[in-house]
């Protein structure tokens, strides 16, 4: 059984915790530091607000 078919047919209400603590956990394992890419311009905005301005 392929490992990411579980999901496939998962609803996205079901679905959605489960990517998101995906994120958080690959988000926060960086020890010299970390890099966030997106191609899409509202979620770029959003990480935007996530950071510590300098």
């Amino acid at each position: 059984m392929d490992p990411g078919s579980a999901f496939e047919n998962m609803p996205p209400h079901r679905y959605l915790p489960y990517a998101l603590n995906a994120y958080r956990v690959l988000a926060t394992r960086g020890t010299r530091g970390t890099r966030l890419y997106s191609t899409d311009f509202d979620t770029q905005a959003h990480l935007a607000t996530l950071l510590p301005q300098s």
